[in-house]
């Protein structure tokens, strides 16, 4: 909660996509927000609707600042990255 800001990776093999995301963080309990997240979150999950409605539920809302997605699999590697204001 100090530190908002945030860097995720996804994949991490020169045969898959690498995804680096950072951003800025923030949790999101009640209001009109919480319930767009959770609306978008069981509509992807479905499975898991059992779970709706816990009192200590919430959700992370990652804002992006910059990305890098980077495909080492072609010749010559594919990398693009953009920047978010």
């Amino acid at each position: 909660m100090q530190n908002p800001k945030v860097a995720l990776v996804f994949g991490w093999g020169f045969d898959e996509l690498n995804i680096q995301y950072h951003g800025m963080a923030t949790l999101v309990e009640s209001g009109d927000e919480f319930k767009k997240c959770e609306e978008t979150y069981f509509n992807f999950h479905p499975e898991s609707l059992e779970f709706k409605g816990i009192p200590e539920t919430g959700y992370i809302k990652i804002k992006p600042i910059w990305t890098r997605m980077s495909d080492y699999s072609s010749d010559p590697p594919l990398i693009q990255e953009e920047s978010f204001n």
